[in-house]
């Protein structure tokens, strides 16, 4: 982690190794990598709840990474207001390209591809 501009780690990795990596570099990003089967029981039962907990480990801001075209715009569209104006958010969207969003407040960049990054 040292030297690097930003590093992630995954959302669902124990707090208090999230905590000990924020520690070491302020840039720490938790990443969220939707999964193939993604549903509304999967956000309000799972992905919330743990947005919720991770909140005063640190980090302040999320990379959401889709594998299906149409679900990162789901998701960044049904995260509740409190959280989406507590993150800033990175987004990398399936389709390799930004997609329509209803708000774009907080949203720091697009991850596109390997070469291409806006706002990051």
């Amino acid at each position: 982690m040292l030297g690097c501009n930003r590093v992630s780690i995954d959302i669902f990795t124990k707090n208090n190794e999230i905590e000990l990596c924020h520690a070491v570099s302020e840039q720490l990003i938790l990443a969220i990598t939707l999964p193939s089967n993604l549903s509304l029981t999967y956000l309000t039962d799972t992905l919330f709840p743990r947005l919720n907990e991770v909140k005063d480990l640190g980090p302040s801001s999320v990379l959401i990474i889709s594998k299906r075209k149409g679900d990162l715009a789901f998701v960044i569209d049904k995260i509740p207001k409190d959280l989406r104006n507590y993150f800033s958010w990175l987004l990398a969207p399936e389709e390799g390209d930004t997609v329509p969003i209803s708000n774009n407040q907080n949203i720091l960049g697009w991850i596109l591809d390997g070469e291409r990054r806006i706002g990051v």
